[in-house]
């Protein structure tokens, strides 16, 4: 997940909430804002990105290990870090000898 779209969609989240008395929508209606704020030109079918279902559940007062686990995503993995992948080199095509 993207940190930087984690944010935005706090901010939306925050948002909503302040707009609905502290509250925050059920999870059909959320959905459907969350589909109009992020509205494209092209009328694509409609995919919830996980940042938003991640900020949801924070807002609806989850840790952080608790929503990444209502996302089915591994906590612990999470936290890891990546496989650091191998810098090889790469020879000139002109050197053979």
């Amino acid at each position: 997940m993207d940190n930087k779209i984690i944010e935005q969609a706090t901010a939306f989240v925050r948002k909503q909430i302040a707009k609905n008395n502290d509250h925050i929508p059920e999870w059909g209606k959320f959905q459907k804002l969350v589909e109009e704020h992020l509205e494209d030109g092209f009328k694509l079918k409609f995919k919830m990105p996980p940042e938003y279902q991640y900020a949801y559940l924070r807002g609806k007062g989850l840790s952080h290990s608790d929503s990444l686990e209502a996302m089915g995503i591994d906590s612990k993995a999470s936290n890891a870090e990546a496989p650091r992948q191998k810098i090889v080199a790469k020879k000139s095509f002109w050197k053979f000898w």
